[in-house]
């Protein structure tokens, strides 16, 4: 009798320990499959992050990240030069300077500040926001900033604004200069 019951001890301890193991395993393996499922959901995003980083639209801004301060500030002067024959811009002067300040980022590579300081003479306030609109979108690559911008009612027809907007621009190839471009003839450097 005791052996009966030695030997059903044994037995309910193998079913036991192989119950627990099963039980082990099943969970494990449910970590596994939902370790996996993450790792798919990743990649699959990280694909459609790199399909989207190879289009036409992104490959063009890659590129224009690429620019140094000097081209993106002859790029800025053709974009002025360009609003200058708008229909609606009756008067544009404009100044640009590379700020002697720097800022830093968190690559330790200066972030330096190209400010366009522009006076228009415009028919009407949405024609300024239009201009404004068309500088945003040919130097869209580069983060920029209106800072401010002033606005006169002249007695004639029409508006008279005077904005600041800054452009930051990073590059490995640049060191900040003290260029300064302007559409005013006495006052070009380079």
């Amino acid at each position: 009798m005791i052996r009966w019951w030695i030997f059903l001890a044994i037995a309910l301890g193998v079913l036991a320990v192989s119950a627990s193991t099963v039980i082990g395993l099943k969970k494990s393996s449910d970590l596994i499959v939902e370790r996996v499922r993450q790792s798919r959901i990743r990649h699959q995003a990280l694909e459609q992050q790199l399909a989207t980083l190879h289009s036409p639209r992104y490959e063009q801004l890659a590129q224009g990240l690429g620019q140094t301060l000097e081209t993106l500030q002859i790029e800025l002067a053709e974009v002025m030069a360009n609003e200058a024959r708008s229909p609606d811009v009756l008067d544009l002067t404009y100044e640009q300077t590379v700020l002697a300040q720097t800022m830093q980022s968190t690559e330790q590579q200066p972030i330096s500040t190209l400010r366009l300081m522009m006076s228009v003479k415009i028919q009407h306030a949405a024609g300024l926001l239009a201009l404004l609109k068309r500088i945003d979108h040919h130097l869209a690559v580069w983060p920029h900033e209106v800072r401010a911008c002033d606005m006169y009612r002249m007695t004639e027809d029409g508006l008279q604004a005077r904005c600041v907007i800054d452009f930051y621009h990073w590059s490995q190839a640049d060191r900040v200069g003290s260029w300064l471009y302007s559409n005013k003839p006495d006052r070009a450097k380079v």
